[in-house]
């Protein structure tokens, strides 16, 4: 009898062990999956701010800030005109989360001296900036680019182009499903906010901002530039190759051996690289 009571007393004890062993890591998953979720939005974006203003950045004379009317104020660009060209193409740009529209002023640059006209997007909420970042808001600013660029009548709105780098990736993918682009080229961007998700051990149920790179570059019927760094930490180069393969192997691609923010497209891709691509494309002459 003696046996058979310290046997069911280790059976108890056993089993309080095994509940507290399954419990405490559930616990703590379940904890960091409701941070993850409650403050993705700060995550991804963390150069948003409370702080609404109008725009006070100096640009290079010649360019210029945009305001257009959206659902939740102004949406916010930087316009870097042609030089010297009329019914130009034109080239809608999305930055890192990490960055502001007119940190790309200079690097873009050299794409206007080509004869391109740029928008350089701006979240909603950074550097002023209306609204907060969102599925709807970040969509609905570059649509909003768009049309206004496509209604210039400097521009020829048959020719224009999406570049998005790193998070902007997402914006510009998504604006290839909301309106034509001429060619659409993605830079140490990401296969999709999902990927990115399930990297960090985390749901696809849980994503907020459903940007699916992967999905739009595998119907864009146009041409497709990729560039992705072999030592990029912060999107590995995988996502990169993946893209490559969502677009059944359509797409250019473009490896380079650097990271994620140190692949200096100024003197590269936005000197000559993205401009002899298109012409070779016959996107332009």
């Amino acid at each position: 009898m003696a046996n058979k009571r310290e046997l069911n007393a280790v059976t108890r004890r056993l089993k309080r062990g095994l509940f507290v062993l399954f419990t405490i890591p559930v616990a703590v998953y379940a904890l960091y999956a409701g941070v993850m979720y409650n403050r993705q939005l700060q995550f991804l974006f963390p150069g948003t701010t409370e702080q609404h203003h109008p725009f006070i950045a100096k640009l290079p004379e010649g360019d210029e800030e945009v305001e257009v009317p959206v659902s939740f104020g102004n949406a916010r660009f930087v316009y870097l005109h042609a030089r010297g060209t009329t019914k130009s193409p034109a080239i809608v740009f999305a930055h890192g989360n990490f960055d502001r529209a007119t940190d790309f002023v200079a690097g873009l640059t050299p794409l206007a001296e080509s004869g391109f006209a740029v928008v350089s997007l701006e979240y909603p909420g950074y550097d002023g900036a209306d609204g907060k970042p969102s599925f709807e808001s970040l969509n609905e600013t570059a649509t909003a680019a768009y049309d206004w660029l496509a209604r210039r009548p400097e521009i020829d709105a048959t020719r224009i182009v999406g570049v998005g780098y790193s998070m902007g990736g997402g914006m510009i993918g998504e604006l290839s499903k909301r309106r034509p682009l001429a060619a659409l080229a993605l830079l140490s961007t990401y296969s999709s906010i999902a990927d990115m998700a399930n990297r960090f051990a985390l749901p696809s149920a849980l994503v907020r901002i459903p940007f699916d790179n992967a999905a739009r570059v595998a119907e864009f019927k146009g041409p497709i530039f990729i560039q992705h760094g072999r030592l990029d930490t912060v999107i590995p180069f995988r996502y990169g190759e993946k893209l490559v393969a969502a677009s059944g192997n359509r797409a250019t691609f473009l490896p380079m051996n650097c990271g994620h923010a140190d692949c200096d497209f100024a003197k590269t891709i936005f000197r000559s690289t993205l401009g002899d691509w298109l012409r070779a494309q016959h996107v332009v002459d």
